[in-house]
């Protein structure tokens, strides 16, 4: 598989396998698919919520079709990559507010989110009969892809590749140890661009050749997680 990235020298990127973080999410089992106006989550009869966390979090939702927002974005933070906002910032998420946004993010504490989340809406688009929305919570400075299940961390900025690939192997997670990030779709890879404003490593190498154990110059493989031994470029 040909994918679309950029190989740099600089910072450490970390992905971490998915599992789900302690605590809960509580979320409306359907949503109403209104075209015409936004129309709030919890007049379903279930309210979004957290509970179970601590700490400073980010919540991200990000519907399958149609349009989020949340209306009271008071004591929310800024999220880097989500809400045009391009970098963390302790000043108010109020752009998550708008009317054209398939994805919100924003960080708080788990009262703060949760008053943010009483006014999470959805406007439907027609395009999707049955649409959803998924609600992630992790650790501020984690990014979770609901199309991989994985969460992604930058780690540091100051490692060599082989420091980066060693500190990613000793990071862990829930239970989960960590490793450099592989891309394996445009999704993931567009995800990446949009969620990381710094450059960083990823979790690959032309030095050596999986299969004969040889140097082959742009034979480039992933040497970590999964995917290792798998070549992408040649």
């Amino acid at each position: 598989m040909r994918v679309c990235l950029r190989i740099v020298a600089i910072g450490v990127f970390l992905l971490i396998n998915s599992k789900a973080w302690s605590g809960t999410v509580t979320m409306p089992s359907s949503l109403t698919a209104d075209t015409s106006d936004f129309v709030l989550l919890s007049d379903s009869g279930t309210a979004p919520s957290i509970s179970g966390f601590d700490g400073t979090l980010l919540v991200t939702a990000v519907a399958s079709a149609g349009n989020v927002k949340i209306t009271t974005t008071s004591n929310t933070l800024r999220a880097s990559g989500y809400c045009g906002y391009s970098s963390d910032a302790d000043s108010e998420a109020s752009d998550c507010s708008g009317n054209s946004l398939t994805e919100i993010g924003f960080r708080g504490t788990q009262a703060n989110i949760n008053t943010a989340l009483a006014t999470l809406s959805f406007k439907g688009d027609g395009a999707e009969g049955s649409p959803t929305i998924t609600l992630a919570v992790t650790p501020a400075g984690t990014n979770y892809y609901s199309g991989t299940g994985h969460y992604y961390e930058v780690v540091s900025a100051t490692k060599t590749w082989s420091q980066a690939k060693t500190l990613a192997a000793a990071s862990t997670y829930e239970g989960l140890t960590g490793y450099l990030v592989t891309i394996t779709s445009a999704g993931e890879n567009a995800f990446i661009k949009a969620k990381v404003s710094t450059n960083s490593w990823i979790g690959a190498s032309d030095d050596n050749d999986e299969t004969t154990g040889t140097t082959v110059e742009g034979h480039w493989q992933w040497v970590t997680g999964p995917e290792a031994g798998k070549t992408f470029f040649l």
